[in-house]
């Protein structure tokens, strides 16, 4: 496969918005002067608010005010790059489902109109790839017109606009077609269906092009944004005040060290006021509750992250290139890193919605902060001390490497469940049901099929997987797959050699079989599921339950005189040995070895009493 090119399309747009003057609510007739269907493309600036404001392509600024003729096809484009995490949506007033107040859907009227009878309201059609989600319709060039329909085709794409960036580009373009054909004398909005605060007016007019309502009503419950100079400079929101120096008392006087009279870079200004503002919003006052402390700790943790890599997108984006590249090959930083940064942009930005609604329903404001004044604070260079064992966390409180041997003294299939404890390490690690401790060495019988059952809500992000060494594709050494042969074996030849086969909800996904249970036995194939599983353990929990429960077989038919490793997929060092047993229960390798090239984390009491990592030293 290859990496799609648009990122560089996205990285010119963020160069492009980093100069861009931003005015609000500019009024603006898309496909003015023509008749027929109109195209409308949207996209989204992040640098022009909190969470970005919508832009479309011929009018003027963002969120502009639309005047959109009655009965007329309208298609929303969403296909740019931007739009990932900001799925449009239409409502009778600002926000939509946030709020919630009515949103166009079929069953839905206004004024005066009895469309609600048989279902036949205006509402957004949604499109993935050229093909209608729905059934609903109001557009006989779509589909021949509805009645008693409520299917517009949004429970089909409002997930997809949540899954990784890769995968909703690879969904193909999304676009909604709306044909409000009602002479409504009132405006609506369109908003964003994940982001709050993003409303943006609709006026409808006549086929003259006269306003059907003169009056902005309902009126928009809230100002937008407005970016100081300071923020625009960086990309930034809210951190014009939070500037770091000797007479801010809001937080030390500096974060960011220089070396031989260095300039300080524009991103580094930008980060120390970001890392101001978090400082400052984050000495908390704790009287609240648990759940208060943890969202007034949060927000502002969050609001640094996304400042951060929207600073580094304007100050660095004409920097970047991303080209497309063969699988397997080396992936420049900005295909790596990019999506990371649209991901801590959107998610974050989503996630931080939710905390302020949870803080308002606990009657909470958005911050809660001491008064502390920093003006005397003097920081130690060596605040992070050396990488040694801090103090009472010489050996840990989770015993790892014990030897287990799942369904000893049985025979046949052999079901291995397995879970991750997020408690036990930095990045977590497995433990199996009926085993001491975590990442236990398995003792496991050559050809015997083993069931390992990773359907426990644990195991999200976290695929199970099999390889020659430690960490398997995370350092691309050898897996096992159908042609890697282990030791001085020739099945690579007939792509026979062991390897893990993946199942989804009880169907198998792949080609492959050394289990005559599962599939009849094959040569010369190599899929083994692994391709279709992986993805989905990047999706959001929700979509990865309905998935249904994930299961791997792997039947090790080959005698082999080393040990081999099971591993985690997304994140690496979760690593666990594999010992590999005769039909007599005898090891076939006593030593272990290949080694595993660490050690694993230490959680002290301290740590154990927080559920956390690496605290006791601070």
């Amino acid at each position: 496969m290859m990496l799609k090119t648009t990122i560089a399309a996205f990285l010119a747009f963020a160069a492009a918005a980093a100069t861009a003057a931003i005015i609000h609510e500019a009024e603006c007739t898309p496909c003015e002067g023509t008749t027929g269907t109109c195209v409308v493309k949207s996209k989204v600036n992040f640098f022009a608010g909190q969470t970005g404001y919508f832009e479309f392509e011929g009018c003027d600024g963002v969120n502009p005010t639309l005047l959109l003729t009655v009965g007329r096809t309208y298609k929303f484009d969403q296909s740019d790059d931007t739009n990932w995490y900001h799925l449009l949506g239409f409502a009778y007033e600002a926000d939509g489902a946030h709020v919630p107040v009515d949103e166009l859907e079929p069953g839905i009227s206004r004024g005066g109109n009895t469309c609600d009878i048989d279902a036949s309201c205006p509402a957004p059609m949604y499109f993935r790839n050229g093909e209608y989600a729905g059934s609903y319709s109001n557009i006989p060039e779509i589909k021949n017109v509805t009645s008693n329909d409520e299917d517009f085709g949004l429970d089909a794409v409002e997930p997809l606009f949540f899954h990784p960036f890769r995968d909703w580009q690879s969904y193909g373009a999304m676009e909604t077609y709306l044909n409000y054909d009602f002479p409504l004398a009132q405006d609506f909005f369109y908003f964003c269906h994940i982001h709050s605060g993003m409303s943006g007016r609709i006026k409808l007019i006549d086929a003259d092009g006269n306003k059907l309502s003169a009056e902005n009503t309902p009126e928009l419950p809230y100002e937008y944004n407005k970016v100081a100079e300071f923020d625009e400079v960086c990309g930034t929101y809210n951190l014009t005040d939070f500037q770091p120096s000797k007479d801010n008392n809001m937080c030390p006087p500096m974060f960011i060290c220089t070396s031989d009279g260095a300039e300080m870079s524009q991103y580094a200004k930008c980060v120390e006021a970001m890392n101001c503002h978090m400082m400052s919003s984050m000495t908390t006052n704790a009287g609240g509750g648990v759940l208060e402390l943890f969202n007034h700790q949060m927000i502002p943790h969050h609001e640094n992250a996304i400042n951060m890599a929207k600073s580094f997108l304007k100050l660095h984006a004409e920097n970047a290139v991303c080209n497309e590249v063969e699988e397997g090959a080396e992936v420049s930083w900005e295909c790596e890193l990019i999506p990371i940064f649209l991901d801590i942009i959107n998610g974050q930005n989503s996630q931080i919605i939710d905390m302020k609604d949870a803080l308002e329903q606990l009657g909470s404001t958005e911050y809660a902060n001491c008064e502390v004044d920093f003006s005397g604070v003097v920081v130690s260079r060596n605040r992070r001390l050396h990488e040694e064992p801090a103090p009472g966390a010489s050996e840990s409180v989770f015993e790892s490497g014990v030897d287990c041997q799942p369904c000893a003294d049985t025979f046949g299939e052999c079901e291995v469940k397995v879970k991750v404890d997020l408690m036990a390490g930095e990045l977590g690690y497995f433990t199996v049901d009926g085993c001491s401790g975590v990442n236990p060495t398995l003792h496991l019988s050559i050809n015997r099929t083993y069931k390992f059952d990773q359907s426990d809500k644990s195991n999200w992000y976290h695929l199970i997987g099999f390889s020659y060494f430690a960490d398997g594709a995370h350092i691309g050494v050898d897996e096992l797959e159908p042609g890697v042969a282990p030791g001085d074996s020739s099945c690579a030849e007939t792509m026979s050699c062991p390897a893990p086969m993946y199942t989804m909800d009880g169907v198998y996904q792949g080609s492959y079989s050394n289990i005559p249970d599962i599939l009849n036995i094959s040569t010369g194939e190599n899929d083994f599921g692994l391709d279709k599983v992986e993805p989905r353990f990047f999706h959001p929990l929700g979509d990865w339950e309905e998935y249904g429960p994930f299961v791997t077989f792997l039947n090790f038919d080959s005698n082999y005189d080393q040990d081999i490793f099971y591993f985690c997929h997304v994140h690496s060092e979760m690593t666990g040995r594999i010992k590999l047993l005769d039909a007599n229960g005898n090891m076939l390798s006593k030593e272990n070895k290949p080694e595993i090239p660490y050690e694993y984390n230490v959680i002290g009491n301290y740590d154990q009493t927080c559920g956390t990592f690496d605290l006791e030293r601070f």
